[in-house]
């Protein structure tokens, strides 16, 4: 198992974290097998350690988990669920909405589509896939607009040439800022560029595997 872990101390300001306060931040990437019995296992495993899933990659016949410390977002509640078609996503994902959860990843493998779903204080009040180019200048232009509306990138997944981004309006968790960086995901300094990466109160929020490379949204909360 594949597994990335990274601690990295923080001074957040935001009215969605603990005004500021110095806060140890920690983030993993774990590789899960996609038994999806063992992996309600794995992922709860993790949680019960202390952190929340915050995104998904299906890569190399495993489900990667995007993890961050539940310092930084704390749920009451989490779902990975599996789907067979994008009308069956898409329909379920308006469902738990509207019960109260928020859609916090997405990803396919092997023709399957899975959703990661929080329960926690915060709230969606809609979302919205978006196709975009795999171009980070040009993501940015795009997201600048949705920030400003409070519309924020939680997951996305890249099928050939495009990117599929899920994203969700959350009334109480406004973002002021967002990049993309893609790294070798291989790359024996992997831990080091990402920290350099987070560098400026920027934390990882979604992410993708693809052919070798690692890309991550990175968000700046208000």
């Amino acid at each position: 198992m594949k597994r990335l872990t990274i601690a990295l101390i923080l001074l957040l300001t935001s009215a969605f974290f603990a005004a500021a306060q110095s806060v140890t931040v920690d983030f993993k990437i774990v590789g899960h097998e996609v038994n999806f019995m063992k992996l309600q296992g794995t992922v709860q495993a993790e949680v019960d350690r202390g952190y929340t899933p915050i995104g998904l990659s299906g890569y190399d016949d495993k489900l990667y988990v995007l993890y961050l410390s539940d310092n930084v977002i704390r749920s009451k509640a989490w779902q990975v669920a599996r789907y067979q078609t994008i009308q069956e996503l898409d329909k379920r994902i308006a469902e738990k909405i509207s019960d109260g959860w928020f859609p916090a990843g997405y990803s396919s493998l092997k023709g399957d589509l899975y959703a990661l779903f929080l329960e926690s204080d915060y709230k969606a009040t809609y979302y919205k896939a978006k196709e975009s180019k795999i171009d980070d200048e040009s993501l940015k232009d795009e997201f600048g607009p949705f920030l400003r509306t409070g519309t924020i990138p939680m997951d996305f997944d890249i099928i050939g040439d495009v990117q599929l981004y899920l994203s969700a309006q959350m009334a109480n968790m406004p973002a002021s800022d967002w990049k993309q960086v893609a790294f070798d995901f291989e790359s024996e300094t992997l831990n080091q560029q990402i920290t350099e990466e987070m560098k400026g109160r920027y934390l990882p929020w979604g992410m993708d595997i693809t052919e070798g490379i690692l890309r991550i949204s990175f968000l700046k909360f208000k």
